[in-house]
């Protein structure tokens, strides 16, 4: 299913899901701008059920604040939903090159709803990376681990993987991720473009598979454009 129109009441950047204590379905993405002008410093909760037709209804939205009234500018918060249910990880690119990192208590923020938490993080940390040639596009969390998804070829030669503790040490970097690179190539477009467009856990059996969708061809031409998820052990 998919809305034919463009929904302006939630925002663009990443798509989380969990469950609460009852077992209903919730996704989380950043605030619009539409809805707030000071939407960099907001998450929003949401839930997505069958409409008419093709359609999907969007009901039932809170916002919650994750970050201080020293946020501000055009960049969203990027935020997911670790694979074990406990952490939600949220972040922000600062102007210049400082990337800054929140780790939040799930559980509390699902039974707290909408509300304020921006001085209620469990750990934040930072870290440099030129914004402009490796835009942060993604992130997934294990329970122990914060998978950070960064680059856009059409902008940058590589494209960058870090992986952190949730306290913010770096267990690696992986300074040319070709995971998708040669498939996006080969979709002999006129242009190499392709960056990484979102990241997150899934399932296939009973095994968890860390997935990242790389996007190809020219983002302005739904005839060109190439969206591919692969799937890959973690480690």
């Amino acid at each position: 299913r998919w809305n034919s129109a463009r929904d302006v009441t939630i925002g663009h950047q990443q798509l989380s899901i969990c469950w609460d204590k009852d077992g209903t379905r919730w996704f989380w993405t950043a605030e619009n701008y539409a809805a707030d002008v000071n939407a960099t410093r907001y998450i929003k909760r949401f839930q997505v059920a069958d409409g008419a037709s093709t359609q999907l209804t969007i009901s039932n939205q809170e916002q919650f604040k994750v970050w201080g009234d020293d946020v501000s500018g055009t960049g969203s918060a990027t935020t997911a939903i670790s694979l074990d249910g406990k952490y939600l990880v949220t972040e922000h690119s600062d102007a210049g090159d400082t990337n800054r990192v929140r780790v939040f208590d799930l559980p509390a923020m699902m039974l707290g709803g909408a509300g304020d938490y921006s001085t209620a993080s469990l750990f934040e940390w930072t870290f440099e990376l030129n914004t402009t040639t490796y835009p942060l596009q993604g992130m997934a969390c294990d329970g122990s681990t914060v998978y950070i998804f960064t680059g856009n070829i059409t902008v940058g030669p590589t494209l960058k993987v870090f992986a952190y503790t949730l306290d913010g040490t770096l267990i690696q970097e992986i300074d040319d991720f070709t995971v998708g690179e040669t498939a996006a190539r080969g979709d002999d477009t006129g242009t190499d473009a392709y960056e990484l467009e979102g990241a997150g856990w899934i399932w296939q059996g009973s095994q968890p598979f860390l997935a990242v969708n790389i996007a190809s061809g020219d983002p302005g031409d739904v005839g060109t454009r190439v969206n591919r998820i692969w799937a890959f052990g973690a480690k």
